[in-house]
């Protein structure tokens, strides 16, 4: 990007929050296309002239930011500040910020698993693929040889649904649906032998999704992964999640006395 457009894009600025507007007229910039992915803005000094501001009050703009993934910071004789790609673990770091500073509980993720994947059930059966359908099967069948050695696969069994998200071919679904996924293996960990009981039983539920997902069951495959969804693991009772709400209203089997992930 050259300077002449850089000169073009920045204005000076009333006096009030400066930093805050200087990091809004950024933002636009990035909005309206001027400011791509990897362009470089015009060093502190060159910016606090063409704001009329001073270079502390760039230096915050670019500290906001950063802190919300606009831009990243390199140091060095090549350093500088530059505009960042957009990026999913960006999403995954605001609510994972909202979760530990308890503005997302665990009943809401759930809530919104059931809202999001039970309804893109008929879009992602359109769309799904034989390659993606062989992909699912065999995380299945490597799911199955870890279970037999005595191994809890948690990873695994949550890369089925990032498969799911994936074949819906909508990119602000997938995002959403992995967001989702990431903070549910960071909410669980890595597991432990005492949910192995928990692993065997989502592996059959992944066994019976996939099934009405091939045969275009939509019906069937609702069903399942509503029941799947609302069976929940025992870390998420060790640490107290709050379900009721959830629960409420829903028919909930013995074998199916918990809700999931």
């Amino acid at each position: 990007m050259n300077s002449d457009r850089q000169k073009m894009i920045f204005k000076p600025l009333p006096s009030k929050r400066v930093f805050e507007e200087i990091s809004d007229q950024i933002k636009e910039g990035i909005q309206y296309g001027l400011l791509q992915p990897g362009d470089k803005l015009p060093p502190e000094r060159e910016l606090s002239r063409q704001f009329n501001v001073s270079r502390m009050a760039v230096r915050e703009a670019f500290r906001v930011l950063e802190d919300s993934g606009f831009i990243y910071i390199l140091k060095g004789s090549n350093g500088g500040a530059f505009i960042k790609a957009p990026d999913s673990s960006d999403v995954v770091k605001s609510i994972k910020t909202l979760l530990v500073r308890g503005g997302i509980t665990l009943e809401q993720i759930l809530e919104t698993r059931l809202m999001i994947e039970v309804s893109s059930l008929e879009l992602l059966i359109e769309r799904i693929t034989d390659v993606e359908l062989k992909e699912l099967q065999k995380n299945i069948n490597t799911t199955d040889k870890f279970l037999r050695k005595g191994s809890f696969p948690s990873y695994i069994q949550t890369n089925f649904h990032v498969i799911l998200a994936r074949s819906l071919r909508n990119p602000l679904l997938e995002t959403f649906l992995v967001t989702l996924m990431n903070l549910i293996v960071g909410f669980f960990g890595k597991g432990d032998p005492d949910d192995m009981e928990y692993s065997i039983r989502n592996l059959k539920d992944h066994r019976r999704i996939y099934r009405a997902i091939a045969r275009k069951d939509l019906k069937a495959a609702k069903k399942i992964l509503r029941m799947h969804i609302l069976d929940v693991p025992p870390p998420l009772k060790r640490k107290g999640g709050k379900l009721d709400t959830v629960l409420r209203g829903t028919a909930v089997s013995p074998q199916n006395k918990y809700l999931i992930l």
